[in-house]
């Protein structure tokens, strides 16, 4: 049997004088200096599987400790493989229900293409007539595949959950594990809906108050402003889903942050996505707060496209130094934001005293500052970051006072509310994607020191480009 490689290691006697001195191997002081470097760095023999995840997530970058223990440490290693291929499955999970997903809407699409031509084809009354049972049988066919899924598209009930589009944050991530939540809370039956975004769902929720809603904060509390009679018929749940990024972007190489924006608001074109997106209204509640600055853009150069990704793409192949902006939650997976990162679109960090200060009627910040993780970063590559403002993703329901006398509706809605709040943070975290979860559970929140250094920048910029320009 052989020996260990460890007593196998040679050492060393030399007298000197009366004494002997042991002289140790290159190998056994290597080993010493490895065993010593992780107890200074307080990790034991191994890298954590924890710490291994936050780098591999983007969320951090490996110590120069840490990058040695991977360079001698078996152990270290083979946690990092471990833990490398742990997200290599979860990402394949997510993307093959993606996959999936879309495969479905495109079958869908097809048998009603299908449809349609079958029915335009056939001329003879009593044909159209077969032609037309034929159709409603695709489509009933359709429609109890769809029942199959948590997430249906359907008409509006009074249990409706209402998101925004099908294919954004509120529909695919923070809405799936509402309903699960509430039917363990005994209130079974609520579905997710796809929908034009918070002023749609405010306005469901008017129509239907035991619908739930997922709003934008800044624009229900821009609304509650103007419709303060209507909004005392609805409720904030909650705030505390996640905060979705208020991104500006540009290619114009002399604007660099929000003072530039500001000291130059009535002379750039900005790209927006459409008037009921949650985006244009946002933009128009910054100029409100700031009509010095944002304010001051003129309507003529504020222009509208179909959604953030013709946003994107606008900015990406111009040469006229727009200016483009949209509200966007930053999920590193999502094409707008992969889209924003791979084009290398400069991102200016929306911020200043006014948007910093904001507050609701109930003394929540609308805005707050946050930096977020485009791009997952890995061994020796540093994350992609950007630092800009964001607003919470909030939950509204029905007031119990709409129901007037009715005491049993009355103390179903404040059963109703009272289930929503006492749902733990975790439980609505997006189980199927665990990077989201992790930014929605550690957001980089910026220090009020942190926040008064930008907006002292931003102020200096606007006043020397203001007085350089005149």
């Amino acid at each position: 049997m052989r020996t260990p490689w460890i007593a196998r290691e040679v050492r060393y006697v030399v007298e000197v004088g009366d004494e002997e001195m042991t002289i140790e191997s290159g190998m056994e002081r290597l080993l010493k200096e490895v065993l010593a470097r992780q107890v200074e760095d307080g990790r034991g023999a191994e890298l954590t599987e924890q710490r291994v995840r936050e780098v591999l997530s983007g969320r951090d970058a490996f110590t120069t400790d840490e990058e040695y223990l991977l360079v001698t440490s078996p152990l270290a290693r083979l946690t990092y493989a471990e833990v490398a291929e742990e997200l290599r499955l979860e990402k394949e999970a997510l993307h093959q229900r993606r996959e999936q997903e879309e495969l479905q809407q495109h079958r869908n699409g097809v048998l009603i293409r299908r449809s349609a031509i079958l029915a335009r084809a056939i001329s003879n009354r009593r044909l159209q007539i077969a032609a037309a049972v034929a159709a409603l049988v695709i489509i009933v066919a359709l429609l109890r595949g769809g029942q199959e899924s948590q997430i249906v598209n359907s008409e509006l009930s009074d249990r409706s959950l209402n998101t925004a589009g099908e294919k954004g944050a509120y529909y695919t991530l923070f809405c799936p594990p509402l309903p699960v939540a509430l039917s363990n809370a005994h209130l079974p039956g609520y579905k997710c809906r796809p929908s034009k975004g918070t002023l749609d769902n405010v306005a469901r929720v008017l129509r239907y108050p035991t619908n739930i809603g997922f709003v934008q904060l800044d624009v229900y509390a821009n609304e509650e402003i103007k419709r303060s009679d209507e909004f005392k018929k609805l409720t904030l749940v909650r705030s505390d889903i996640a905060c979705e990024g208020l991104w500006m972007v540009t290619k114009n190489p002399k604007l660099n942050n929000y003072g530039h924006i500001q000291a130059f608001a009535q002379r750039i074109d900005f790209i927006l996505p459409g008037r009921e997106s949650g985006s244009a209204p946002t933009f128009d509640f910054l100029q409100k707060v700031d009509p010095d600055g944002l304010g001051r853009v003129p309507e003529k150069h504020k222009h509208y496209v179909n959604d953030a990704t013709a946003v994107l793409n606008k900015i990406a192949s111009s040469a006229s130094g727009e200016v483009g902006f949209f509200v966007q939650f930053a999920d590193p997976e999502n094409a707008n934001i992969k889209l924003m990162v791979e084009n290398g679109l400069k991102v200016i960090p929306v911020v200043n005293k006014e948007i910093t200060e904001i507050s609701d009627k109930n003394g929540q910040r609308i805005y707050q500052l946050q930096t977020f993780n485009l791009k997952p970063g890995g061994i020796f590559v540093k994350p992609t970051e950007e630092t800009t403002a964001c607003t919470p993703v909030a939950i509204i329901t029905g007031a119990p006072e709409v129901f007037g006398n009715d005491r049993d509706k009355v103390d179903d809605q404040k059963t109703l509310i009272r289930a929503i709040r006492n749902i733990p943070a975790e439980k609505l975290l997006p189980k199927e994607n665990p990077v989201v979860a992790d930014v929605i559970r550690f957001p980089e929140i910026l220090t009020e020191q942190m926040v008064r250094e930008m907006v002292a920048l931003v102020e200096k910029t606007r006043e020397t480009s203001v007085n350089g320009f005149q």
